[in-house]
């Protein structure tokens, strides 16, 4: 089974964020929970998944093209949900590097430009950006910018799933004692539908009848 892909659309938040504000590699984070060792000084930006939110039931699809009868078809379930991305912005540029990213996030360049990379994914607004200066362990004021982003992406999960060989849809069922070996069933493997405990409602009900 293939677990949840949702980690692919972090690389494309971390490649949106060097589009817009221009910051080397080693000045963007993923997460405070990284544990990485921040710059003492200049512009850096941490980003952050804070929530993940289901907007629709799941889509099922089962694919079995070219696929040999002795092995399984792959049956994928898929959901939209809405993930919250909280971006910190630090340094003397926070506050300009916030607001970038808020306008360019809402434009339809955005999404295009994300659209080509691999998760697919969909900006649907950003927050407001706001102040939220720090002070640090030398009682100096950090400047310090946050703003969020609510994106949009379809997450699956896939599985193998055996796939039918022969379906007969004969509102019956095969006789307890059918060999299998003996080769394709006929109808005298079947048990009739009055037996099979099955009952034809169109005799009474019949669709084509009008009210």
């Amino acid at each position: 089974m293939n677990l949840p892909n949702e980690p692919d659309f972090m690389a494309d938040v971390f490649d949106l964020i060097k589009y817009v504000t221009g910051l080397d590699d080693s000045k963007i984070f993923r997460g405070n929970q990284s544990r990485e060792v921040l710059p003492e000084s200049g512009d850096f930006c941490i980003f952050t998944p804070i929530s993940r939110t289901r907007v629709g039931t799941n889509v099922t699809a089962f694919d079995a093209k070219d696929i040999p009868d002795s092995q399984n078809g792959i049956e994928t379930d898929s959901a939209l949900v809405r993930i919250d991305i909280q971006l910190d912005f630090y340094g003397d540029n926070a506050m300009r590097m916030a607001q970038g990213i808020e306008v360019f996030a809402v434009s339809l360049r955005c999404n295009q430009r994300l659209w080509h990379l691999k998760s697919k994914a969909r900006v649907l607004y950003a927050s407001n950006p706001y102040d939220a200066t720090i002070v640090d362990e030398t009682r100096q004021y950090i400047p310090r910018w946050i703003t969020t982003l609510s994106i949009c992406i379809t997450t699956s999960v896939e599985d193998g799933q055996p796939w039918f060989q022969d379906l007969h849809l004969h509102g019956t069922k095969l006789k307890d004692d059918y060999d299998p070996e003996s080769g394709p069933p006929t109808e005298d493997d079947y048990t009739p539908a009055s037996q099979a405990g099955l009952v034809n409602v169109d005799v009474y009900f019949d669709p084509n009848e009008k009210e």
